[in-house]
C-alpha cells in the first residue's frame, strides 16, 4: 500500500530508464533499445543469485493501472512480469508478479526463490519511498514575514557594517592642512604629515634665508663674513666714501682718514 494516487504510483513505474535505481542488485544497467507509443525494449544487464546475466525485455505500459515485462533474449530462459494498480482510500494497493525460469545448473530453486523475493522486496520499499516523498517547501524571509505578518528582519550575512566615523579633531586637522598654505606649517599638527613644498631659489638653495635682527630695519642689506677678516658689505662702502672725500682739519665734518687696516 502507497499512500499516493495511481497517476503518481505509475509515473516512477513507468520510467524504465531508472529501473536500477530500485531494482538493485538484479539490474545494474539498462539502456533503452527501441521506443514506440507504449511499448519500450531495454536492454538489462546485473547479477542473479550471484551470477551475471543480461537480458533484453519488452515493457507494455497500460496507464495508469498496470504494465507487463516479457524477456525477449538473455542469459535467463525465461523472464515474465505483470505489475497492476488499484486505487483506494488510504491510497495505490501495487501488487507486482513474476515468474523466472533461470536455465542455470548451478544455481538451485531455493536461491533462485530468495533472490527474486528479495528483489521484490527491496523494489517496491524504494518505489514507495520515492512515491510518498516530498520536496520540503523553502520560503525566504520576505515570503515568511508576509505571511505572519511580522516585519522582514535580513539575515545576519545579508548585512555590511558600516564604516567607522573618524574623530572630530582628526577631521578639523586635515581641513586645515589642506587649506593652509605649503610654505606655512600649521600648530598641533602631526609630525609625520606629508607637507607639499615648492622648490627652493638659486641663491637660497646654498645659504637659506635667516631671519633679520630684531634692531634692523627691514630692507637692510645684510653683511656676509668675508676671507681673512676683510671689511665687507657696509664697512668697505665707509671707507672709500672717506677716502674719496679726503681728509680735513680733526674738526671738520670729513674727520680724520680711518687707518689702513
Amino acid at each position: 500500500m502507497i499512500r499516493a494516487s495511481p497517476e503518481h504510483v505509475f509515473a516512477y513505474l513507468a520510467r524504465v530508464e531508472h529501473l536500477p535505481r530500485y531494482g538493485s542488485p538484479l539490474w545494474m544497467t539498462a539502456e533503452s533499445v527501441e521506443k514506440r507509443g507504449a511499448t519500450q525494449v531495454v536492454a538489462l544487464s546485473g547479477y542473479f543469485a550471484g551470477l551475471p546475466i543480461e537480458s533484453i525485455q519488452r515493457v507494455v505500459l497500460h496507464a495508469p493501472t498496470s504494465l507487463e515485462v516479457s524477456q525477449v533474449r538473455g542469459t535467463l530462459r525465461a523472464f515474465v512480469g505483470q505489475c497492476t494498480l488499484q486505487g483506494g482510500e488510504d491510497g495505490t494497493e501495487v501488487l507486482y508478479r513474476i515468474e523466472v525460469d533461470p536455465g542455470i545448473p548451478m544455481v538451485t530453486e531455493d536461491s533462485a526463490r530468495q533472490s527474486l523475493v528479495q528483489y521484490l522486496q527491496r523494489y517496491l520499499d524504494r518505489i514507495k519511498l520515492a512515491a510518498e516523498r516530498k520536496a520540503p517547501v523553502r520560503r525566504g524571509p520576505a515570503r515568511a514575514a508576509a505571511a505572519s505578518g511580522a516585519p522582514a528582519v535580513p539575515e545576519a550575512g545579508d548585512l555590511e557594517p558600516e564604516p567607522e566615523a573618524e574623530p572630530v579633531d582628526l577631521v578639523e586637522q586635515k581641513d586645515r592642512l589642506a587649506a593652509a598654505p605649503a610654505s606655512e606649517a600649521v600648530p598641533g599638527a602631526d609630525v609625520h604629515e606629508p607637507v607639499q613644498a615648492s622648490a627652493p631659489r638659486s641663491h637660497e638653495a646654498v645659504h637659506p634665508r635667516q631671519p633679520a635682527p630684531a634692531g634692523r630695519p627691514p630692507g637692510a642689506a645684510e653683511g656676509r663674513p668675508g676671507p681673512a677678516g676683510r671689511p665687507t658689505g657696509r664697512h668697505r662702502r665707509r671707507r672709500r666714501r672717506g677716502r674719496r672725500h679726503g681728509g680735513g682739519a680733526p674738526g671738520s665734518p670729513g674727520g680724520a682718514p680711518h687707518p689702513p687696516a
